[in-house]
């Protein structure tokens, strides 16, 4: 190895002295925090609710669906008693 290597080397990584605070927070570290976990418990009641609220809007009454449609020409609807309106334009 080169001999300028050799003093970069000794010069750098000379033994330092720690410094005094280290000591104290290797010996009392601080206390770990716990991770803030989502609860299973509370991903169940979730489910539970979204469950029920679409159980509840799926048993409400339901959305009349009408059959008729409007015939363009005329702007009268047509359902099953007036398709000769249909046949007749």
């Amino acid at each position: 190895m080169p001999e300028w290597l050799e003093r970069e080397l000794a010069a750098g990584l000379a033994p330092v002295e720690a410094p005094g605070a280290l000591r104290e927070r290797v010996l009392r570290p601080r206390p770990v925090l716990p991770a803030r976990r989502v609860s299973v418990f509370l991903i169940a009641a979730a489910m539970v609710v979204l469950s029920a609220g679409t159980v509840w809007l799926s048993a409400r009454q339901p959305v009349r669906v009408s059959n008729a449609r409007w015939n363009p020409a005329t702007r009268a609807p047509i359902n099953d008693h007036n398709c000769v309106l249909c046949h007749t334009l």
